[in-house]
């Protein structure tokens, strides 16, 4: 997209930001309302209902003020004065052009913070990054931690950062792209501010990093077995994200379109891990070749996911869908050797204890560019 183009999206997602308390207050009030409306003798047995909703209101009221701290470092943001917090009314369509599909890809990010950022999140991160993280180590984890800078990581799709992260504190070079406003606001905050905050969390002990409250399933009403679950309270971030190896490997993270931001990086990285990403693509054989095109010889790819193709069946958008042969069948006619195919199950932000739960059969292979 154009530089105007790019901005008036990123003023789109700053707004969806602000207008999350508001949008979600008016919702919470509507319910309250019909509560009000039905039956007396129905409202007797749905007691706990009104006090769920009066409660949901705080949690809401939580989120919006970690939200507040991300939005704050006004140096991130340009023109940022001339988006007022209040200034975005509920009204699908109205003046600020917001939707509610806007503000529920916030909703969505609160679930994805928990995934990276919180202790909630450990069981997925260990489905979907760990077998990753360990396919690293295998390849490269001989080599002292004081050289491993020179081993230069990419991780595409990098959502909030945390894996890039966990491969950066093992002390390599490791540098991670998204191509979404909603996860690199997230990820800047965590990764360069939230070290910065006055701890929120009550069981915070000496030595843990400062933490800040979210409440990432209080939107999912849907299939919730208990009140508690629905009001898990995490702390963000579960580490210190300062607590890197002091050995002279970076670690930063950029934003764009993965195919436009490295088509100049010929044969420029050792390794490149991605996770849940190449169904992200319009035309996942473009993916695969920069991936190839980006490898050093001998260089490994790394990848877990599924094929949930993001562009299929989506009205005026293209999108190439290939099946799980095809796609490791374009990768070895483009030149790359399969080493490792196999299937992890994961869940996806997912809340554990729901009678609902998205789970996936992802494909998990190694690849490695031929030295010659």
């Amino acid at each position: 997209m154009d530089d105007e183009t790019e901005q008036q999206h990123f003023q789109r997602v700053l707004k969806s930001f602000r207008a999350y308390e508001r949008y979600s207050l008016v919702l919470l009030q509507q319910k309250k309302k019909y509560l009000r409306e039905v039956p007396k003798e129905d409202q007797e047995l749905v007691k706990k209902l009104a006090a769920r909703l009066n409660r949901s209101e705080e949690a809401v009221k939580t989120n919006a003020q970690f939200i507040g701290k991300v939005l704050s470092p006004k140096s991130l943001f340009s023109n940022a004065d001339e988006i007022e917090p209040n200034s975005n009314g509920p009204e699908a369509g109205g003046s600020n052009g917001l939707t509610l599909s806007d503000v529920d890809r916030v909703r969505t990010v609160l679930k994805q913070i928990a995934r990276e950022w919180s202790d909630a999140g450990k069981v997925e991160r260990n489905q979907s990054f760990q077998p990753l993280i360990d396919v690293v180590e295998e390849q490269f984890g001989k080599t002292p931690v004081s050289d491993r800078k020179s081993i230069r990581i990419l991780v595409p799709g990098a959502g909030l950062a945390r894996l890039p992260w966990e491969l950066a504190r093992l002390g390599y070079t490791v540098q991670g792209n998204d191509f979404s406003y909603y996860h690199l606001l997230i990820a800047n905050y965590i990764l360069n501010f939230a070290h910065g905050d006055v701890s929120e969390d009550p069981n915070a002990g000496n030595g843990s990093s400062p933490k800040s409250i979210v409440y990432p399933y209080i939107h999912q009403t849907n299939n919730v077995v208990r009140e508690e679950n629905q009001f898990l309270a995490v702390g963000v971030p579960d580490v210190n994200p300062r607590q890197l190896p002091t050995t002279g490997a970076e670690f930063s993270m950029i934003g764009g379109e993965f195919v436009d931001v490295y088509a100049g990086q010929h044969e420029s990285w050792d390794c490149i891990c991605t996770c849940f990403f190449i169904d992200t693509a319009r035309n996942v054989v473009q993916y695969i070749r920069t991936i190839k095109n980006l490898l050093r010889p001998g260089g490994i790819w790394a990848n877990l996911g599924p094929l949930l193709y993001h562009y299929a069946d989506m009205f005026n958008e293209n999108s190439i869908e290939l099946t799980l042969e095809e796609v490791l069948q374009v990768t070895t006619d483009l030149g790359l050797e399969i080493v490792l195919n196999d299937y992890r199950r994961c869940a996806y932000s997912s809340d554990q204890k729901s009678m609902f739960k998205v789970e996936y059969d992802c494909l998990f292979f190694l690849a490695r560019k031929p030295v010659q």
